[in-house]
């Protein structure tokens, strides 16, 4: 099949539908897990389990090959990887809000020890693994 079977309905099917709408519940879904202290794997499961619901939308609205499975996977591992990046900035916010004392921001998705915070224990920067 072409590139274009892997859209599902063509570029802007996939940017309105996948990107916009089922990427908007990636990220809550991202930041809901991350919220809830779970870890990131929790997180690309969820954005994993979009995929079927957002490939059929494709197959019912625009047409798309509903037993194409490459494509239902792309969308799934895009929706995957959108929740995995909300887990990660929503985590490094609640590390560095709920610890203000012992953590600092070192950028969007990560965090590091304070320093001269006192009490830290050899930590390494950004400790917290996805």
């Amino acid at each position: 099949m072409e590139i274009a079977a892997l859209y599902g309905g063509g570029p802007g099917s996939f940017i309105g539908l996948t990107l916009v709408l089922f990427g908007l519940c990636a990220w809550l879904s991202g930041e809901a897990i991350a919220t809830s202290w779970m870890h990131g794997g929790t997180a690309f499961l969820a954005g994993l389990g979009l995929g079927p619901p957002d490939w059929f939308l494709h197959f019912a609205l625009f047409g798309a090959d509903l037993a194409y499975w490459p494509g239902m996977l792309a969308h799934a591992v895009v929706l995957g990887l959108i929740a995995v990046t909300s887990h990660r900035v929503a985590r490094t916010a609640l590390m560095v809000r709920q610890y203000p004392w012992a953590y600092e921001r070192a950028g969007p998705f990560a965090w590091r020890a304070r320093q001269g915070s006192g009490g830290e224990t050899g930590s390494t920067e950004g400790a917290e693994r996805i």
